[in-house]
């Protein structure tokens, strides 16, 4: 009778267990699916500078307001940028769609955080230039709670954060370094044309500012040149506040070769799209001396290149893709000599 008895305790005090541990299981489980940790998710996350990226930030309460905060450290220097979402009924917020409300840049863009980067610290006119295209830049994204566009720091911890790389070479692109000699000229025209892998009779040259102009006069002693993209040096392609004036190129017999594009409230940097805005530059003295037709007294001045952000940043963006088409019309395949 006493061996049942403490049988039928051991089977209490099991069954009392059980209970307990179910208990706390639900509880766990319950409290996982109430509280969701803001996810950010990138689209792709390793990809070329001209190609639009997707972002996503799912896990957050109805209607919640966060800010978005992008940069990245190049040539030592921060650029930052930072952008203001509400999210939606379902606490969720995408680039393609969301509304930004403050920050560095407002409205529906898709490219905004990169397009608005400005930078950060002493210099505050630096623009972003890439100097070593082998290696991606990399950008950190995070998200903050609430609406932190003007606050100089920002002390709390991210909701959700992320890494996304961009880089100017695509795979299949060789960069290869001229260590041997001194080249100039058409010196390098015949090296480079001497490549096996290069189709001299299908080449073109861009440039932008004065590498628009070189451009330009490379096609009077290099008739190979077939196409040549000049930015804002002798205008063919225009910033409309820029104020270069239209010279000799454009009014030759080969107008009917010639198409020229303006692009209104833009400046004079028209570079490849989702690069940052910039409308004064640093340029740097020791630089400025080296540029003989500026008065003396600016050598140590900031350039204006004029131009409204969003104006600019879709004129670069359809800039790019124009060049690329006149490129490939021109040079394709089948357009050799």
């Amino acid at each position: 009778m006493h061996e049942i008895i403490e049988q039928v305790r051991r089977l209490a005090v099991l069954s009392s267990h059980v209970q307990n541990v179910n208990r706390n299981m639900c509880s766990s489980g319950a409290t996982a699916t109430s509280v969701r940790a803001p996810t950010i998710s990138v689209n792709p996350k390793f990809s070329l500078v001209d190609e639009k990226i997707k972002i996503r930030l799912t896990g957050l309460a109805s209607n919640q307001i966060v800010t978005f905060v992008a940069d990245v450290r190049e040539n030592g220097s921060v650029f930052e940028s930072r952008c203001v979402y509400r999210a939606d009924d379902s606490g969720v917020v995408d680039n393609c769609t969301s509304e930004s409300l403050d920050g560095t840049f407002k409205g529906v863009e898709q490219m905004g955080l990169f397009w608005s980067l400005k930078s950060v610290g002493a210099r505050v006119a630096m623009r972003l230039v890439k100097k070593d295209v082998t290696r991606p830049m990399e950008f950190t994204i995070r998200v903050f709670d609430g609406n932190q566009a003007e606050a100089p720091e920002i002390s709390s911890d991210p909701l959700s954060e992320t890494v996304v790389h961009r880089t100017f070479m695509a795979p299949d692109v060789k960069r290869l370094p001229l260590r041997e000699g001194r080249f100039r000229g058409t010196e390098t025209f015949e090296w480079f044309s001497g490549l096996e892998y290069i189709d001299a009779s299908r080449l073109g040259a861009v440039g932008l500012c004065f590498g628009g102009f070189l451009s330009l006069g490379l096609t009077s002693i290099l008739p190979q040149i077939k196409a040549v993209v000049n930015i804002n040096g002798t205008c063919i392609t225009l910033g409309e506040n820029t104020r270069e004036l239209e010279n000799e190129w454009l009014r030759t017999d080969h107008t009917d070769k010639i198409e020229v594009i303006r692009y209104p409230d833009t400046g004079h940097l028209i570079e490849p799209p989702h690069m940052p805005f910039i409308r004064a530059i640093d340029a740097g003295g020791k630089r400025m001396l080296t540029i003989n037709f500026i008065p003396k007294q600016f050598k140590d001045q900031k350039l204006m290149s004029g131009g409204h952000m969003v104006a600019h940043s879709h004129a670069q963006e359809d800039a790019w893709q124009r060049i690329l088409d006149f490129l490939h019309t021109h040079l394709g395949p089948g357009h050799g000599s």
